[in-house]
């Protein structure tokens, strides 16, 4: 059976050096795919290095940012479901 990991994070910045590293590890370094799911916010933007700048130090690079919504766009749930695929089932 293969290792599935779920980090569900939210408030303060979630990483330290260590768990960065570790995350990043698990996310399969720059060939692996980041979804950062997050509720929309003016400035959401710039609150995105809280979570990006302890994992692109150890090697990520592809990140999507998906912004929740109670009526999400046909293009969000695409992206989601390609980021399963591509996480999920390419082993």
């Amino acid at each position: 059976m293969n290792s599935r990991h779920l980090f569900l994070m939210g408030g303060s910045p979630p990483f330290g050096h260590r768990f960065g590293r570790m995350f990043t590890e698990l996310a399969c370094g720059a060939d692996g795919k980041i979804a950062i799911l997050f509720l929309e916010r003016k400035g959401w933007e710039v609150y995105m290095d809280k979570y990006t700048s302890a994992l692109i130090p150890n090697g990520a690079r592809n990140f999507c940012y998906l912004p929740l919504s109670p009526d999400p766009a046909e293009s969000f749930l695409q992206e989601l479901m390609s980021w399963f695929r591509h996480h999920y089932w390419r082993r």
